[in-house]
């Protein structure tokens, strides 16, 4: 049975991991101390003009900051005592992991200095960048015994009791290498979004949340799956980080609730689960989840993660508008404004096959500006744009059914598609179409009445298997030739 947070044993371990943490975290100031007060020393002193050095030294104190406030959040001592079930070792994880990314930092900007700029700085500078880059590591080490430990331990165990800046081991991280990568972190762009985190876990859920929103992004939290539901129907989101295993309405089902309303790409998620669940980080897979984390979360693997998949959905996006771009290039007729010939001939093709599986009607007009050749030499030809574009929008406000199809076909002549519209219909439109082209009232000196007039040739034929898209195209092709070759103006179709 698992014991009351009252009982003698809860509260000896909350007194003892109490007062440990609470020698820890004044250890760990007097480190950041040091650290944001030889930041501020060189700011106010001007005998390095370097402004490299002073910019770096800038970042460094930022830093400092940052890991002022991490300590005061994750060793509170109110958080400790309202927590008793949480041991030294597992704060030590905690702050371990959330301590990585600034502390890397710093070092990364110290010895990259104290490697490429020490001839452009004061020698005390020099001392104070090595003092700087010695707290720092002290930090780590701190936060690395105390995560390590098995159990309660006390600071002579911790190996800082001779000297607050001792020596200690080179960390394994390629510092130097890193420092132009972690000032991109910290002040880059690239940390915005907004975010949902669905944890129960109240500790690492708000660690988690405090961390990312000072890295840019806005931060949602959920404390359980039918909040989160509720919160993501009513609100967007740019990504959704969310524990595996939740109470009541369960991690695969929210899981699939999600999905049901957004893909993979629209909204990428990332499981939060223990390193031993396996089985049911594989089903998160396999129903949708885009990545998972183990737990205890380290930040740059958050971060790394939470970036990736937000730059990935940012790419899909990018993307799809080229993908609209480049269709309507290749689909729209630019000075129009309307489809054009090939998107016509992919639509008729598709357009036949299903009229012939449904035994439809399909209708097509062809449409001629009468004597647009002289109207473009007699008034310019950009007069002629202009009325092709007019009259090409005229011609869709007709349409009345969104299956309709008005295209540019070639130079002045436009194709109207119709499907599962009988001649009679047809002949309808045909006639409205006259009527809205006439009332433009385009003049055009060289035509017989003084204005463009249009010409159309109707047909309409049932799909069979004797006859095809091409006999429904000549044959409009063949009644708009009739239509001008009696002078313009007139609608011909089959059986006249």
């Amino acid at each position: 049975m698992t014991p009351h947070s009252d009982s003698p044993a809860i509260e000896a371990v909350t007194e003892n991991t109490l007062a440990l943490l609470t020698d820890v975290r004044e250890l760990l100031n007097r480190c950041v101390k040091t650290i944001i007060g030889l930041c501020e020393r060189w700011q106010e002193d001007d005998s390095c003009t370097n402004a490299r050095c002073r910019e770096d030294l800038a970042e460094i104190y930022t830093l400092g900051k940052q890991l002022q406030e991490l300590i005061s959040e994750v060793l509170d001592p109110d958080s400790i005592t309202a927590h008793p079930e949480i041991d030294a070792p597992s704060y030590g994880q905690l702050f371990r992991n959330a301590l990585l990314m600034p502390t890397c930092a710093i070092l990364g900007y110290s010895e990259n200095l104290l490697d490429n700029m020490v001839e452009q700085m004061p020698a005390n500078m020099v001392e104070d960048l090595h003092r700087i880059a010695q707290a720092t590591r002290q930090l780590v080490s701190v936060a690395e015994h105390l995560a390590q430990s098995g159990g309660v331990i006390s600071l002579d165990d911790l190996g800082i009791a001779e000297s607050l800046f001792q020596a200690t081991p080179r960390l394994p991280f390629t510092y130097r290498e890193s420092a132009a990568a972690f000032k991109r972190l910290m002040t880059g762009e690239q940390y915005t979004g907004r975010l949902l985190i669905l944890e129960t876990n109240e500790t690492e859920r708000d660690l988690l949340a405090r961390r990312l929103t000072r890295l840019g992004y806005n931060v949602t939290i959920a404390t359980d799956g039918a909040s989160a539901l509720q919160i993501i129907a009513n609100e967007s989101f740019d990504m959704v980080l969310m524990e595996t295993s939740l109470p009541v309405l369960s991690g695969m089902r929210v899981l699939e609730c999600i999905r049901s309303m957004y893909s993979m790409t629209a909204l990428p998620i990332i499981m939060l689960a223990l390193p031993d669940d396996s089985p049911q980080i594989v089903k998160a897979l396999e129903k949708g989840a885009n990545d998972y984390i183990s737990k205890p979360c380290a930040l740059l693997t958050i971060i790394a993660r939470v970036r990736s998949q937000i730059m990935q959905k940012r790419m899909f996006v990018e993307l799809e508008e080229s993908n609209r771009k480049l269709e309507s290039t290749v689909f729209f007729d630019s000075a129009t404004g309307i489809p054009n010939r090939r998107h016509f001939d992919f639509t008729l093709q598709r357009e036949w096959y299903i009229a012939l599986r449904d035994s439809r009607p399909v209708s097509l007009l062809m449409i001629s500006i009468d004597l647009f050749t002289r109207f473009n030499n007699l008034y310019g030809v950009d007069a002629g744009q202009y009325v092709l574009k007019t009259i090409a929008q005229t011609l869709k406000s007709q349409l009345q059914r969104g299956s309709d199809l008005v295209a540019r076909y070639d130079g002045e002549q436009f194709a109207v598609l119709l499907y599962d519209t009988h001649s009679e219909g047809s002949k309808l439109l045909a006639k409205r179409i006259k009527t809205a082209v006439d009332a433009l009232l385009f003049v055009h000196a060289e035509a017989p009445e003084k204005r463009l007039t249009i010409s159309m040739g109707l047909v309409s034929l049932t799909p069979t298997r004797d006859n095809n898209q091409t006999d429904l195209v000549e044959t409009a092709f063949a009644m708009l030739t009739d239509a001008q070759e009696v002078g313009g103006n007139t609608v011909c179709f089959p059986g006249m």
